[in-house]
């Protein structure tokens, strides 16, 4: 993850970029310095400051474009560090970030075919970038129903063939068999 982000090559390219900019800039000032000495013709010197100017003003924009990546990846790796010490302390995160998600995350998978040839579609497959993978049964994280009792327990009983799984454990839960 921490390889995605190279802050050292940003710090490099902007040092390259500010180098530029002060050669520039210094040729901009000696040729002001040329022009007032009268050893440069007036249009010669217009069509160079011109040309410097361009250059300068492409080299401006491309060095703040820059340092808004560069900052940009500094925040991605903060809450990257974040989340890795909220990974290894087994804390709950607050909210959803997208972009740490993105970055970690390579797909989803949804279901699962298991061995039997039974379809599970509560199973979720995260697959990372990092080359390894988490299986999790989604089926836990199902909100409580709305109207369970406070000391009702969901059933856990296997279809019979008989009923549904729904009519059988509503027949045992009225039956007080469970």
């Amino acid at each position: 993850m921490a390889d995605a982000l190279s802050a050292d090559n940003h710090s490099r390219q902007l040092t390259k970029l500010r180098k530029e900019i002060a050669t520039i800039e210094n040729k901009r000032s000696k040729l002001v310095d040329m022009r007032l000495e009268e050893t440069i013709a007036k249009d010669e010197y217009e069509a160079k400051y011109t040309e410097l100017g361009e250059k300068l003003e492409q080299l401006i924009e491309e060095l703040a474009q820059l340092q808004e990546s560069a900052e940009h990846e500094k925040t991605i790796k903060k809450r990257l560090t974040a989340f890795k010490q909220a990974m290894e302390k087994h804390q709950v995160l607050p909210g959803f970030d997208r972009e740490v998600f993105e970055a970690i995350v390579e797909k989803v998978i949804i279901g699962k075919r298991e061995d039997d040839g039974t379809i599970n579609p509560y199973r979720i497959i995260f697959v990372y970038k990092a080359g390894f993978s988490n299986d999790v049964d989604g089926g836990r994280f199902k909100p409580r129903r709305k109207n369970a009792r406070a000391d009702a327990k969901l059933c856990s009983h296997a279809d019979n063939g008989v009923f549904p799984v729904g009519w059988e454990c509503f027949r045992n839960c009225v039956n007080g068999i469970i």
